[in-house]
Order: structure tokens, then C-alpha cells, then sequence
């Protein structure tokens, strides 16, 4: 058969799925045991390897200034901007002050600056600011300091009238940002299609002759059938109408033997 027949050969739809539901077992192997490596790899990194971190976060409430030109406020800090003023010179000069003759106080800036962050959950008056640090007593006592320092920033934008704590840190619970579920799905997913992906691309690329139709497509050739085939007579006398020789080729576990008849 020409080769650009066989490539032009169509697709069996339906005996390509009923091959890949007789690997369903082993898909289904597959799709956990990739689970268990990618989504265990990923627990096991985040929540045992991964040096604990313990977050303090305190809640505060804001009150802008009133613009007498406008009656309106000035301005409202966004979350970005609160975590920036948290790396500035101005607000780490604060918060050294208030840390003055604490052990804490020789915190390098640069360790000091991965400690703090501040963000913005729902409404622009109150933000709230977080220590993360790899002591739960630390981040209490970077926490008070940083709350004092919060109130004394406010003396120093126009902008802001006051700062107070509403909620403030009593507590450092560990810190994780781990989804060990996100993960699992993620992985099940991923390795499941992944795996189907190969499952497809093996059967097309094969070669194997599985229903008489495809030896008829690919190679042009009838299918006879076995010798339990109802159909094997009448299909021998319509292909061999026209022969007036026919060889006939044994092929047994033994040596090949050959037989013409006439």
C-alpha cells in the first residue's frame, strides 16, 4: 500500500477507546502513584522541610485627613503602599526607636525588612500589618513595637490624622502557605492526562491488526476469517473465483512445509 495511503488511513474512533478502557486500570495506577509522588513531594517540602515561621498580625484602623479646599479626604493608603512604607527609612527609624535597648533593636534592616509586611483584606481604613518571623516570641515583641511605630507614623503624614490598634498581636500561630489539596488535585490531574496523552499517541503509532476492517484500509486485503468462522467457505469461494492456482503455506511451530494444489 502506498505510503501516503497509510498515513491518510482514518481514525477508528471507537475501537481506540475500547483499547484505552482495557488500560483503565493501569491509567488509574498511574494517575495515583503521581499523585502520591508530585502532591506527597510538595507536602512534604512546605510543611516538614520548609523551616517553621510564625506570623504575628496586629489591626489597625485609619482616619484620613479632611482637604478644607475639598471637604473631601486626602488620599487613602493602598495595600501596596502600606507595604512599601514598611521597607522605607522613615518607618524603620520608628520602629528601631521604639525597639531601643531590646535584643531585637540589633536585628540587621535587611532580616528586619523580610520580617514586615502590611496588607489591605476589605476596607481602605484598615490595614493590617503582619511579622513573620522563625520565633513566636520574637514576632509578639517586633509586633508591639510595630504597632507604637504605626500610631507615631501617622504624626507624620498629612494625610492621616491618627492611627489606632484595634486588633492587636496576642498571638503567633505558625505560618504556612501550603494547599496540600490544590496540590493533590493539581497533580491527579496533570499525571491523568498526561499519562492519556502517551496512552493515545502508543496506540495510533501501532501497528497491530485488530479488526478485519483496518487490514482492508491499511493493506487492501480481505479478511477470510478463522476455521471456526461460519463464513470461511463462502469467503474463500468469492475471493478465489477467479485463480486457477492457489499455494497453500503451513506455517507450524515445526519446519515450514509447502503445498500447491490445483
Amino acid at each position: 500500500m502506498p505510503e501516503n495511503q497509510y498515513l491518510s488511513e482514518p481514525l477508528d474512533l471507537a475501537l481506540l477507546c475500547l483499547r484505552l478502557l482495557r488500560q483503565a486500570k493501569k491509567l488509574l495506577f498511574i494517575t495515583v502513584l503521581g499523585t502520591v509522588l508530585l502532591g506527597g513531594g510538595y507536602c512534604l517540602k512546605k510543611l516538614v522541610l520548609e523551616p517553621a515561621r510564625f506570623v504575628a498580625t496586629s489591626l489597625y484602623e485609619v482616619e484620613y485627613a479632611i482637604d478644607p479646599a475639598t471637604d473631601n479626604e486626602y488620599t487613602f493608603i493602598n495595600g501596596e503602599t502600606w507595604n512599601q512604607w514598611m521597607d522605607t527609612k522613615e518607618f524603620l527609624d520608628l520602629l528601631y526607636h521604639n525597639l531601643e535597648g531590646t535584643p531585637e533593636a540589633d536585628i540587621d534592616r535587611e532580616t528586619m525588612k523580610e520580617y514586615l509586611s502590611a496588607r489591605l483584606q476589605m476596607s481602605l481604613r484598615m490595614p493590617d500589618t503582619m511579622v513573620t518571623t522563625p520565633d513566636p516570641a520574637l514576632s509578639l515583641k517586633i509586633a508591639a513595637a510595630l504597632e507604637q511605630s504605626m500610631v507615631d507614623f501617622a504624626a507624620g503624614q498629612k494625610g492621616i490624622d491618627n492611627i489606632r490598634v484595634v486588633d492587636p498581636a496576642v498571638e503567633a500561630p505558625r505560618f504556612t502557605d501550603a494547599r496540600p489539596w490544590n496540590a493533590c488535585i493539581l497533580s491527579a490531574i496533570v499525571t491523568f492526562f498526561l499519562t492519556l496523552l502517551v496512552m493515545v499517541i502508543r496506540e495510533l503509532g501501532q501497528d497491530g491488526i485488530w479488526l478485519p476492517d483496518t487490514l482492508y484500509n491499511r493493506y487492501g486485503l480481505n479478511a477470510l476469517g478463522t476455521e471456526q468462522s461460519k463464513g470461511l467457505g463462502e469467503n474463500l469461494s468469492y475471493v478465489l473465483r477467479d485463480c486457477k492456482a492457489v499455494g497453500v503455506l503451513p506455517v507450524g511451530a515445526g519446519s515450514v512445509s509447502e503445498d500447491v494444489a490445483e
